[in-house]
């Protein structure tokens, strides 16, 4: 039985030796120093495995991630890429420092104990055997809010489970479990309990196959043109961070592993300072968590809509009408032709009289839900919105048209929303006197 002993004091790391000269690493319980950034952190891991590595009685190495956090701090990570400490030339170094470790030929082993994403998947990467139980769940969710994962995950992934899978897990925010991570090569070995993980490591660590110094870096199949259509077509230009994976997946068939790391941490950086992913991760993420703690937004409590306008009595502006006036909402709902708006209100009427059959509403409430929506042809009927929300076809010129028109309207301090799902809400916004109180607003 290998009896494991202090190897070596580090302040955030646990170093342990047992007597076939295995080394392993874990992160201490507290937390890293507020004064070390992300590249900081973890250079100060990969300058600790590196002189581990260095040593000549080291035998092999055995990791468990060094991000403990399972959830990102989008907010800390732009603070951090933002200010003048961090370049792309701190991350390009940290990079090279990790695929320099191949050149040691000493076996890497990284033990999956929690579920792992993002920059803390990408450095369960720089090894060369991946240990994991089936439980866990794998993959990139910043892709989702313009952003994508460097630290080499665009260099290492492509030659774990092949360029075309790698493009999809890197881009289409789609977790994978640890048997589908499994079949995909992403992870080595399943464990049946966690406990079993650290032997399992030993045991290949002592029977290692051979160890190719250019097994993460090896020539990649190449990307073909319908994957990268695909993805295009769903993310229409509009994500920076699948835009910077495109290429960089592109550019790394041409490229050495050095050449490719410089530009992955390039477009690292230049992603993050983009305005795009700040806005996503501040509605999609931060937004959203608020939403479901309403009471944390105290300075919103006092306020309530009064009166909304809808434009355009089609399937979705009807359901928005129905809804709002469900809420206690007035409703002016305004179509080109009365005709259209009324058919737009008939919609509202036959939910109550479904709702009414399934005694999930009374008689007398669906009369009073169906007086407060007023069908119109009039944009002068929309005079006191607090809120005007544009729900006509998806085409530029007809929404800054209606936009235009009925923005008069708005009351003071109202805002405008667009239920655009295709179009650029901040061009949508030109035509807009006041941008700042222009937004999208979708419905489910």
């Amino acid at each position: 039985m290998d009896e494991n002993k202090s190897y070596r004091t580090h302040p955030l790391f646990r170093v342990e030796q047992d007597n076939h000269h295995i080394i392993t690493i874990q992160p201490l319980s507290a937390a890293a120093p507020e004064q070390l950034d992300m590249i900081g952190y973890l250079t100060q891991f990969v300058d600790l495995v590196t002189f581990i590595l260095e040593r000549e009685d080291t035998v092999g190495v055995v990791y468990t991630c060094p991000i403990q956090d399972e959830k990102i701090e989008y907010a800390q990570l732009f603070r951090q890429f933002s200010s003048s400490r961090s370049s792309p030339s701190d991350l390009f170094e940290l990079t090279s420092k990790v695929l320099r470790w191949e050149t040691f030929k000493k076996p890497i082993v990284s033990l999956f104990t929690n579920n792992c994403t993002a920059i803390a998947l990408a450095t369960m990467l720089w090894s060369n055997y991946r240990i994991a139980s089936e439980k866990l769940q794998f993959g990139f969710p910043e892709s989702r809010y313009g952003l994508f994962t460097a630290f080499g995950a665009t260099i290492y992934l492509p030659a774990l489970i092949g360029t075309e899978n790698a493009l999809s897990l890197l881009t289409q925010n789609k977790p994978v479990s640890g048997e589908e991570a499994h079949q995909l090569g992403l992870i080595n070995e399943l464990a049946q309990k966690p406990d079993d993980c650290l032997s399992l490591a030993k045991n290949w660590i002592l029977h290692p196959p051979s160890i190719d110094a250019n097994q993460h870096t090896k020539q990649m199949d190449e990307l073909g043109p319908e994957a990268i259509l695909a993805i295009q077509k769903k993310a229409r230009g509009l994500y920076p961070g699948t835009n910077a994976v495109i290429e960089l997946l592109q550019k790394k068939q041409l490229s050495t592993p050095f050449e490719a790391a410089e530009q992955e941490a390039n477009l690292y950086l230049h992603v993050l300072k983009r305005p795009e992913p700040l806005s996503m991760v501040r509605t999609l993420h931060y937004g959203v968590q608020l939403a479901k703690s309403p009471k944390s937004i105290s300075h919103f409590e006092d306020y309530s809509l009064k009166k909304i306008g809808i434009l355009g009595a089609g399937m979705m502006g009807s359901g928005i009408a129905y809804e709002a006036a469900r809420a206690g909402i007035e409703v002016a709902l305004k179509d080109v032709t009365i005709s259209q708006a009324q058919r737009g209100k008939a919609y509202a009427k036959q939910v109550c009289e479904k709702s009414l059959a399934l005694e999930a509403m009374t008689a007398s409430q669906g009369e009073q839900l169906l007086a407060r929506i007023k069908p119109t042809e009039q944009v002068s009927d929309l005079n006191g919105s607090d809120c005007i929300i544009e729900a006509v076809f998806e085409d530029f010129h007809l929404k800054a048209n209606v936009t235009q028109e009925s923005l008069p309207y708005l009351s003071e301090n109202g805002f405008f929303a667009t239920n655009t799902t295709s179009l650029p809400i901040t061009e949508l916004a030109k035509a807009s006197t006041e941008p700042k109180s222009f937004i999208g607003m979708h419905f489910f």
